[in-house]
Formats: structure tokens, C-alpha cells, sequence
């Protein structure tokens, strides 16, 4: 591939860097000059609204995606939990790595089943919000914002119980707190969980060339469950977790959504669920 200079669009918090190193050692630069770029997203800017507050969809991925659009950068490195279900026309995910790591961590001295009545656990996300509530409805939620080492933090000095994180983050900073790994089938992890994704013009020379270490599971995977999120109409601000995994005959999934009665799993209750598995059905099916 000939091209003067890539430059490569990433947030500027560590686990956001180091994921950055984990997809450049993914490919193969060889003859091609780069440049990362640092930039903080408008969900970096504020660290103490929720992320309603601040618009929830996209807080952490549209100012780079626009900055691509824009020809100021090249090529951006996401978690793929933060895309939103719908791109700019003129991009697209060309990468996806990294998709087996998908799980959340409680960290903290006790499981969830064993937290005190009336404890505390801090997360900003409403699906894992939803979840706790379903598991333990007498456990009180507090709104926790900040990178994971802020959280990890505030952890401590606000007396929580426990906080919920995602494990691949906790993994790709090196760090190994006390706590225990969530069941994936009542805290369904949000799309793409885990993945580090790369979005880039679309059918671009340096798409192309990116397309060729993409992780054909790991995009499966994100492809089916972006998909999903697509027909539920779901993102970052609403509670819902959808977990497709391929497996050698087809798929298996879990799905955590939310109606007037609170959480349902998949266990049929939603006419949205047969639109789900039509969709995971032609994707893995054929």
C-alpha cells in the first residue's frame, strides 16, 4: 500500500493507548510511515454527567469518526461497545480483533449474591445498572464516571462495594483487583464488548489493506451483534446487552433487554427477539 502519512486517530486515556499498540502490532506497516494522534472525545470532557446527559450515543467515537469524514485523519481506534449502531454513510469498520474477551468484572471482596443488603455498587452504564437491579433490587447504584483507573479510585474513597468494569479493560492496563467475573447470561454484555474495532473510509486504500488482519470471529461477532443493537434500536444509554457467538454449527446468543416490567432474557417474550435470531440466522446460516 503506497500512502505518505497514516494517521491514526485514537482517545487519549491509557487503556485507549494501549489498545492503539494492540492493533498496531496486528499489522503489517512495513514501507508505511504512521502517526498517532491523540484526541479526547466529548465524553472525555466530561467526567461527572451521565451519559445521557452529555447525548449517550456516540460521546466517545463521533469526533473521531467526523474527523475521518473530515480527511483530518485517517483511520480510528475504538471499543466497539462505543459505536453507535449506525455509522457515517461514508465509513466503516474494516478491523475488528480482540472479540473473546467480552465479559464484566465485579470488583470488590464479595460476588454480588453475597454484597449486604442496602450495598453499593458504582457503574455508569444503564445496562449494567438494569442487570444489578434485576439480580439484586435492594443493592443501591451510584453513577461512576472516569477512566478505569479513576473508577478504581473512587472505589475506594467513596466506600463502595464493589464496581462493575469490562474485564478485557481491566486486562489491557495489567491490572488484577480483587473481584469476581459476571455471569454472561444475567449480565449480558453490551454489543461488541471487549473488540477493538477500527473505522475507516469506506472501500478506501487503507481500508482495504486493514480488512486483510481483521479477525474473522471477532467480526462475526460484531457484525451480528451490531445488527441487533440496530433492530432494537439500542445504545450506550439504554439497557441492553446482546452476546452472539459463533460456534461451529451456527450461533448461540444472549440478549438482555428492558420493557415496562423491567428486564427480560431470551426466553421469547419480545417480538423483537424473532427479528434477532432471523437476522443472526442469515448472517451465520446462510
Amino acid at each position: 500500500m503506497k500512502h505518505p502519512e497514516i494517521r491514526i486517530g485514537t482517545r487519549s486515556s491509557k487503556l485507549a493507548l494501549n489498545q492503539t499498540g494492540i492493533f498496531m502490532n496486528s499489522v503489517d506497516w512495513t514501507g508505511i510511515e504512521t502517526r498517532i494522534e491523540e484526541i479526547k472525545s466529548h465524553g472525555d470532557m466530561d467526567l461527572t454527567s451521565s451519559l445521557s446527559e452529555i447525548g449517550g450515543t456516540g460521546v466517545f467515537t463521533e469526533k473521531l469518526n467526523n474527523m475521518i469524514a473530515e480527511g483530518k485523519i485517517d483511520l480510528a481506534v475504538h471499543s466497539a461497545k462505543d459505536i453507535p449502531s449506525t455509522l457515517n454513510e461514508e465509513l466503516e469498520i474494516c478491523m475488528a480483533i480482540e472479540g473473546h474477551n467480552y465479559r464484566d468484572f465485579l470488583v470488590g471482596k464479595n460476588d454480588i449474591k453475597n454484597i449486604r443488603a442496602g450495598g453499593k455498587i458504582g457503574t455508569s452504564s444503564p445496562r449494567r445498572m438494569a442487570e444489578i437491579k434485576y439480580i439484586r433490587p435492594d443493592i443501591e447504584v451510584v453513577n461512576l464516571r472516569g477512566n478505569v483507573e479513576t473508577r478504581l479510585r473512587k472505589k475506594t474513597e467513596s466506600n463502595l462495594d464493589g464496581i462493575i468494569l469490562a474485564k478485557a479493560g481491566l486486562d489491557r492496563l495489567n491490572l488484577n483487583p480483587e473481584g469476581f467475573e459476571l455471569p454472561e447470561d444475567i449480565f449480558v454484555p453490551a454489543p461488541g464488548q471487549g473488540i477493538i474495532a477500527v473505522t475507516a473510509l469506506k472501500n478506501s486504500e487503507i481500508s482495504k489493506h486493514l480488512k486483510k488482519y481483521s479477525e474473522a470471529w471477532s467480526m462475526e461477532r460484531l457484525e451480528a451483534e451490531r445488527r441487533c443493537m440496530k433492530i432494537m434500536g439500542a445504545s450506550c444509554t439504554v439497557p441492553f446487552g446482546i452476546l452472539v457467538l459463533p460456534i461451529e454449527k451456527g450461533y448461540r446468543y444472549h440478549i438482555c433487554i428492558t420493557n415496562e416490567k423491567g428486564i427480560n432474557y431470551s426466553d421469547g417474550l419480545s417480538d423483537n427477539l424473532s427479528k434477532i435470531e432471523n437476522a443472526c440466522r442469515e448472517l451465520y446460516e446462510g
